[in-house]
């Protein structure tokens, strides 16, 4: 099951709306939107993965990163 792992309103131990889409069947689309981490971590692609391993063919995963933007 997934559970609050991503920035959605939810409390602890509840699903996610994400999550709740895709054990019903819907499509869903994760945008990713962060820095270089996002930009180059392996963490989206791994996201991806389990995803698609979980809920065949309903989750798009898709990592919008932006390397070398940092707060200063």
């Amino acid at each position: 099951m997934l559970y609050c792992a991503f920035a959605m309103p939810c409390h602890a131990g509840e699903k996610s709306k994400l999550a709740t889409n895709l054990e019903a069947g819907k499509n869903q689309v994760d945008v990713s939107y962060g820095k270089s981490l996002t930009a180059n971590g392996a963490w989206v692609k791994h996201l991806a993965a389990i995803l698609d391993k979980r809920y065949p063919g309903l989750a798009t995963v898709i990592g919008s990163g932006s390397s070398g933007a940092w707060s200063d």
